[in-house]
């Protein structure tokens, strides 16, 4: 089962082997952006420095998209039916630990009436994310370790993007934060190989980010 089509999105110069650096690229690009408020808060300020942040990374998450992702929505009742299970596991996820201890107290917090930020966490985040992570670290990853096919051979990359992703939230102050963002990474990475696409990874991950707004409000 092939995770990563070489023949989709246009061919850099004569050969498709420029494709895995080219998304290494952009995941870079997308890490360093995401680091830019470190230094640029101290020169523009951390309001303005916070919101150049998201406008470049809305920018490298479309480009990125429209060059390699844009064919391969895959949205169709088969892969429907493969992720079902997947969106079923991230709620358990988020729900066993209430129903088991009672209290959820996560350490990132949001106001109701803070709507960018809800869509910046509902829609935006997901988006990119899955673009920069299961998109062009994996893919790059699958490239660089010869594991074109599911398999054995992508255990690397998998755990590899998963380990970057759960790290790279570093607004998380607890081991069960970052475990949970782990799993999720992992699950993550299971539908985008099961239904070759980002559509419905960026889907699920979306569906946890509600969990856990839903959550945080004890609306569920």
């Amino acid at each position: 089962m092939s995770v990563i089509d070489k023949g989709t999105g246009p061919q850099f110069g004569s050969s498709a082997q420029k494709k895995p650096f080219l998304l290494m690229c952009f995941f870079l690009a997308a890490i360093g952006n995401t680091l830019s408020p470190f230094i640029t808060s101290r020169l523009i300020g951390s309001g303005f420095a916070f919101l150049t942040m998201v406008m470049l990374e809305i920018l490298i998450g479309i480009l990125a998209y429209a060059i390699f992702y844009r064919k391969k929505r895959q949205i169709s009742g088969p892969n429907l039916k493969k992720a079902l299970p997947f969106f079923l596991l991230v709620l358990l996820m988020q729900t066993l630990p209430i129903i088991f201890t009672h209290s959820y107290n996560p350490s990132l917090h949001f106001s109701l009436s803070d709507t960018p930020g809800i869509i910046y966490f509902i829609i935006i985040s997901p988006f990119c994310e899955e673009v920069f992570y299961r998109g062009c670290l994996f893919d790059s990853l699958c490239y660089f370790c010869n594991a074109p096919d599911a398999g054995q051979a992508m255990i690397v990359p998998l755990l590899a993007t998963s380990l970057i992703f759960s790290v790279m939230h570093t607004q998380f102050s607890s081991t069960t934060e970052y475990s949970s963002v782990f799993i999720l990474s992992i699950l993550l990475i299971f539908v985008r190989v099961l239904t070759k696409g980002l559509t419905l990874p960026i889907m699920l991950h979306s569906f946890f980010n509600i969990l856990f707004i839903l959550i945080i409000y004890k609306i569920i």
